[in-house]
Parts: C-alpha cells; structure tokens; sequence
C-alpha cells in the first residue's frame, strides 16, 4: 500500500485516480466508485457532519464489510488522530475487529465529532 501524504491539497472525486482511497477531506464527502475501486472516506464536507461518522469509523466499517486496501494508494491532506487511525487500520485490517481497537475507533470518532 502507498501512502500519498499532500498537505492542504483536496481534489474532485472524479480526480481521484483508480485503485485510490482519499481520507479526511483528501475528497470532500463519502463517495465510492466500487468498480474503479476509489474510495472517499471524508466527514468535512458535501455531507451532514453531524451525522456521517468520522474518517476512521468509515474505514474500520468499510474493512468489516470486506475492503482490501493491499495495492490501494491512500491520499491524504493532512494528519491527525482522526487520519493516523484511518491508515493504521489499512494497514492492520487484520486487528481491526480486536475489541480494544473497536474502542478506540469509538472513541476517536467522538473526539473528532466535537
């Protein structure tokens, strides 16, 4: 997995390249084109903040339902707790499912709500 780090750069969802997953803002607003296989894991904008879920609990909800991220570039526009979770869980999918983790997903979920 490569792991393309642009700071302050957000792009149109159609210029996400195939085989990519944007997060945090990275894109604006939740989007997936399955077939292209590009994923926008976004709570920022072109959603309703207060209820779509935080950049990692989309993550950690999309690798229950079966995401693959192995040869998948991820991009991202800026770090923080929200984003590191995000590509810690792509990179640990396996573990994503350990209770402590799902806490922890929880939790960072609620911080970046607020």
């Amino acid at each position: 997995m490569e792991i393309v780090i642009e700071r302050g750069r957000t792009v149109l969802f159609d210029e996400l390249p195939p085989r990519s997953i944007a997060l945090d803002g990275y894109v604006l607003g939740p989007r997936i084109d399955a077939e292209g296989e590009r994923y926008s894991f976004d709570h920022h904008g072109d959603c309703v903040r207060h209820a779509t879920r935080s950049t990692a609990e989309q993550v950690h909800d999309a690798i229950a339902m079966g995401l693959r991220p192995e040869g998948l570039s991820v991009r991202v526009n800026d770090i923080d707790l929200d984003t590191a979770l995000a590509v810690w869980l792509l990179c640990h999918r396996e573990r994503s499912q350990e209770p402590l983790v799902n806490r922890l997903v929880q939790c960072a979920g609620l911080l970046d709500a607020h």
